[in-house]
């Protein structure tokens, strides 16, 4: 982290939550002058809590000096299938810059 400058925060919700282990991670890391993007995943159409789980994360980056530059949700795979990277990239193509 100390030589970065772009962070990129990239995790799953799992049970309308952060993981524990971003929550851990975030205790941890000194985000000062580090440009921040979060990105979630989940098996839930409608994007349930990605609003609520983006700004805890903001909050947190933050508190500890960084700035968020783009918070995006995305649906991932169901319970037990994998995303396949055309149902990623389609949602990636849809983004306005």
């Amino acid at each position: 982290m100390a030589g970065a400058t772009h962070v990129y925060l990239m995790q799953p919700i799992w049970a309308r939550n952060a993981v524990p282990a971003m929550n851990a991670f975030l205790q941890k890391v000194d985000f000062s002058g580090k440009l921040v993007t979060i990105i979630t995943f989940q098996q839930f159409e409608d994007l349930r809590n990605s609003d609520k789980v983006h700004q805890v994360i903001k909050a947190v980056v933050e508190h500890k000096k960084g700035h968020v530059n783009g918070m995006y949700a995305f649906i991932g795979g169901k319970m037990g299938h994998c995303a396949e990277a055309k149902l990623i990239d389609s949602q990636i193509d849809r983004i306005e810059i």
